[in-house]
């Protein structure tokens, strides 16, 4: 699909709607749009993404169930989990159009009427359909991932928790009278480097964006406060998903402006540069 057929499509978005972005009706096979549009229980997920956790878990995506992990990036490398049974399994579920025990939370959602995280995978991932013609073993070359590197973090949002960030530890136990069934510093790989170089991450610039570049040509950009008064604005800079040992280049490149900031939500007085 053109980018003017995009921008006409947005024109008039219906954020309901089931059909793909990206990508012509009249292009696809039958069986395609059905999955697509009428499928209850089919995503574009297993042929395009993988989402990995702190604390080395590794899942479908972000809404994944917690007790359904499809892998660890601890033991296994991220192409591994991509050819391993769990994911292989749901990926054949779906193409028999069977429920898959990982994705109850979408099925919950749409019971109730909201559009889920599945339809909105299919609309927006949909233009990658003739992956899924390869089966449950689709080439290893992932569309959208979200790694979190680790859970350092000089933030305590009030929406997060130690698995998240590493501030977050000691209220934890304060709360709870224990800590938490990890350790107060977690990296999502073998090592801090592992998921880094398995992605293949470079740093690029770009004005006051900075860039991750991998092999698979996935971009993924992070905003961060060049100023003052951007971070007074509510821009904050997520510091737990920035590569590890790429702080300091980070911050020549936008001005170290944590030495700024006091960000929303923030329980501490001062946002810090985080100890790597």
């Amino acid at each position: 699909m053109t980018k003017s057929k995009v921008d006409k499509y947005y024109e008039t978005y219906d954020y309901n709607s089931r059909r793909p972005v990206q990508i012509e009706l009249e292009t696809l096979r039958e069986d395609q749009q059905n999955r697509l549009m009428k499928s209850k229980t089919f995503c574009m997920i297993p042929w395009t993404h993988i989402h990995g956790f702190p604390t080395g878990e590794a899942y479908p995506c972000c809404l994944g169930e917690m007790q359904h992990p499809i892998g660890n990036m601890r033991t296994n490398t991220l192409e591994e989990i991509w050819n391993g049974d769990a994911y292989k399994d749901m990926r054949q579920n779906m193409l028999n159009d069977n429920s898959c025990k990982e994705c109850t939370r979408c099925y919950e959602q749409e019971e109730q009427g909201f559009f889920s995280m599945r339809n909105s995978s299919n609309k927006h991932f949909g233009h990658h359909i003739d992956k899924v013609d390869q089966g449950v073993n689709p080439d290893f070359k992932l569309v959208y991932w979200d790694i979190r590197f680790s859970n350092q973090c000089n933030m305590k949002c009030r929406s997060c928790g130690p698995m998240f960030s590493s501030l977050w530890y000691d209220d934890h136990v304060k709360m709870h009278g224990k800590a938490p069934n990890h350790k107060r510093i977690e990296w999502a790989g073998k090592n801090k480097n592992d998921i880094i170089k398995q992605l293949g991450i470079e740093f690029k610039t770009n004005g006051n964006k900075e860039k991750y570049e991998n092999n698979n040509e996935i971009w993924v950009t992070i905003t961060y406060p060049v100023s003052k008064e951007d971070a007074e604005k509510g821009y904050h800079t997520y510091y737990r998903h920035i590569a590890v040992g790429a702080f300091d280049y980070w911050a020549d490149v936008c001005g170290h402006p944590w030495q700024e900031m006091n960000p929303e939500g923030d329980s501490g007085t001062k946002a810090e540069k985080v100890n790597m």
